[in-house]
């Protein structure tokens, strides 16, 4: 189905001397929000916080290597920093998550996963999966040093899985 956001009221954005400031800045759909404050924020010195709960079919626009996705991401982030080196640093979590990857015939199905976010570092503190009739579990960390160094540290564990790659095939 189609999903959609919407403000209830009107959002005033205020742009004045090179500071932003935002008052009832709040879109919403049927199971989703997400609400940013800005308070006294210049270009280098964000001071921005937005919490939110999303379905996360609406980020679909963002992946495009995803065939779906879906589920529930609820995160508490605050932004600082200067605009062109944004720092983040807050939590989420994903609940009755749903991915799967174009030209793979498994989903990520049920996905559970704990995040915290500090500067540049995304933190996995648990993420957990069924995955090909079985269950993947996992934990680690990405680092975003620059759009081209993403170092990565991610370990998973899975347990009674049954690909069938290519799909109608059994491994």
């Amino acid at each position: 189905g189609s999903l959609s956001l919407s403000s209830p009221q009107p959002i005033d954005l205020t742009f004045k001397s090179g500071v932003m400031n935002t008052n009832n800045f709040l879109i919403q759909g049927d199971s989703s929000f997400l609400k940013l404050t800005s308070e006294d924020s210049q270009q280098n010195k964000l001071n921005i916080q937005m919490n939110s709960k999303l379905d996360m079919a609406l980020l679909t626009l963002f992946t495009p290597f995803l065939a779906d996705m879906r589920g529930s991401l609820s995160s508490s982030i605050q932004i600082t920093g200067a605009a062109m080196k944004p720092q983040f640093k807050g939590s989420a979590f994903i609940e009755k998550g749903f991915v799967r990857l174009k030209s793979f015939p498994h989903p990520f199905e049920e996905i559970r996963a704990d995040l915290l976010l500090d500067h540049d570092l995304l933190s996995i503190n648990s993420l957990r999966s069924e995955f090909a009739s079985g269950q993947v579990t996992g934990d680690g960390r990405i680092q975003f040093v620059g759009l081209k160094s993403i170092p990565m540290d991610i370990r998973a564990q899975f347990q009674k899985v049954s690909l069938n790659i290519p799909d109608g095939v059994r491994t």
